[in-house]
């Protein structure tokens, strides 16, 4: 694995990111939802601070300092690490959101194309979420609340 590792440093250096950006479409009928912040416990604040600055270093955030239609609920929690995870309530803006249908092929459909395959392999994309890219008008709809101001996704959030 280490030569692996070495060679392709850059993929295993950083999050990576697919091509392209997406588009969110919302209902324009679904009125948007702006939601006052949460409170975030004291000890947590400078941890959350942190973990903010390091998304928005990471080009994964943005502040944002101009109106917004979408404002969601910011979720703070600890993982078994210690570490914090931030996330957001979208419940609200995925009511609004226009899903894309996509069939899902069966297990029937996908064995035949594996049946002379030599070599599996368990791939766990680390900040999977975080791949896709968000245009400029999806990211604004994924506007955030915090205790330090308003951020916004540049990158598929979890939870939409």
């Amino acid at each position: 694995m280490d030569p692996i590792i070495s060679q392709f440093s850059d993929v295993f250096s950083r999050i990576g990111c697919f091509e392209g950006e997406y588009h969110m479409v919302t209902d324009p009928d679904v009125k948007p939802v702006q939601h006052q912040p949460r409170r975030v416990p004291i000890p947590m604040r400078d941890a959350l601070k942190a973990k903010l600055q390091e998304l928005v270093d990471y080009s994964i955030l943005k502040e944002v300092t101009e109106p917004t239609d979408w404002i969601s609920s910011l979720v703070v929690t600890r993982k078994r690490s210690g570490q914090l995870r931030i996330c957001t309530d979208p419940r609200d803006l995925n009511k609004a959101l226009k899903c894309s249908n996509y069939v899902m092929p069966t297990l029937d459909e996908i064995l035949p194309r594996l049946a002379n395959a030599k070599v599996f392999t368990v791939l766990d994309a680390k900040d999977g979420f975080y791949h896709v890219k968000l245009d400029e008008a999806s990211s604004f709809l994924t506007t955030f609340n915090t205790p330090f101001g308003r951020y916004c996704w540049l990158r598929m959030p979890q939870g939409i």
